[in-house]
């Protein structure tokens, strides 16, 4: 009877040793998760540019122009998101909405799907109140609010800075005007001019981090000329201070 006992106690020291060991790496494994865990969700900055010069503005949606920061990816994120449009003025009107963040460990999975889907119901709202407003002014004012909106979220500490333009970019003031020929010919020509003429209204920070998308489809062969042109123009302005910079059709950030 003795040697069974001393087996028993062997097994029973064996199993107390292995469920040590278990729970040693399960409270390991915990501490590891527990520290990748944000103290704070991630912040996001975007600025959504509507084009009310003409009546071309492509419709967005509130589900699409919150794709490139992922937010049905990660729910829990913050948001800090501005809609602001292109008119005849340098100075125009702009919306902004806020949508705070929460740790997703504290948080209700349910609750926070009906707060980010009310989010995007404000947005579309906002876009579809905006497209709504008559347009066709007779000039259009772009540099000058695109590049100070720009400076603003180049300041920003965040996570995420995006910024999507719906339109065409075609610039119409006394300063320059696309639709001159000689403007035209100088943006083609001497791009690095028409850079300087700009600059006067404000000149690129530092746009590390900022992701702009240029979201135009073009409808006729001058236009796709002129955009061509502009967008052309833009890209090599904003990737030349550490931006990145995607122009398309439609707004596409799979590859992204």
């Amino acid at each position: 009877m003795i040697p069974i006992l001393k087996n028993n106690d062997m097994n029973n020291k064996q199993y107390l040793r292995i469920a040590a060991l278990l729970f040693g790496a399960l409270i390991l494994v915990c501490l590891v998760y527990a520290i990748s865990i944000p103290v704070a969700p991630h912040t996001n900055v975007e600025t959504i540019f509507i084009d009310k010069t003409d009546d071309f503005a492509k419709q967005a949606t509130g589900a699409e122009v919150l794709l490139p920061i992922g937010l049905r990816d990660n729910s829990w994120q913050s948001v800090q998101l501005k809609i602001c449009t292109f008119s005849d003025y340098d100075f125009t009107e702009s919306k902004a909405f806020s949508l705070r963040g929460e740790v997703f460990m504290l948080g209700n999975p349910t609750g926070r799907k009906k707060e980010v889907d009310r989010f995007e119901k404000k947005i579309d709202g906002a876009i579809r109140a905006i497209n709504s407003l008559p347009g066709g002014c007779t000039h259009s004012s772009i540099y000058a609010p695109f590049i100070r909106e720009l400076n603003r979220m180049a300041s920003l500490q965040a996570y995420r800075k995006v910024a999507i333009n719906y339109g065409d970019l075609f610039e119409n003031t006394q300063i320059f005007s696309v639709y001159k020929k000689e403007d035209w010919l100088l943006l083609k020509t001497h791009p690095e001019k028409v850079k300087e003429l700009l600059a006067q209204f404000g000149k690129p920070a530092d746009f590390s981090g900022l992701k702009i998308y240029l979201v135009y489809k073009p409808e006729t062969d001058r236009d796709n000329e002129y955009y061509q042109l502009m967008s052309g123009f833009y890209k090599k302005l904003f990737e030349g201070a550490g931006a990145q910079v995607f122009i398309g059709a439609n707004l596409s950030v799979e590859n992204n």
